[in-house]
């Protein structure tokens, strides 16, 4: 149950951040502020909405939660990367990846034992 309630908030997180890679004014901004280049961001929005859609299908197939987490977690530490090291923003900045990096570990290591190839 925690699982399911979990992968809804991040699908659901993830598939508006991850939009907003293609349409807000303010990610292009960010992004250009970050030294990353357009095809960079629309390739983050991309991998964080197919993130999305695999940890809510994850709901029905279970072994695509523990993926679907992966995939999200990976993003988030590069965006955690990106807040403290990259651009040196305040710790403020990083705290929302830092949750949903924790949230998508929680739903990892709850799945994990569900990934067929392991």
């Amino acid at each position: 149950m925690l699982s399911t309630v979990l992968q809804f908030i991040l699908g659901i997180g993830f598939l508006f951040f991850g939009f907003m890679k293609f349409y807000s004014q303010d990610m292009v901004s960010e992004f250009e502020r970050y030294g990353f280049s357009s095809g960079f961001r629309k390739f983050t929005g991309f991998v964080e909405v197919v993130g999305a859609i695999v940890i809510v299908w994850g709901v029905w197939y279970e072994s695509l939660s523990a993926i679907g987490a992966f995939v999200l977690g990976v993003t988030m530490l590069g965006a955690i990367y990106t807040h403290l090291v990259r651009a040196k923003d305040s710790f403020s900045k990083a705290v929302v990846p830092i949750i949903l990096l924790a949230l998508a570990v929680v739903v990892f290591v709850l799945n994990f034992d569900s990934i067929p190839f392991l």
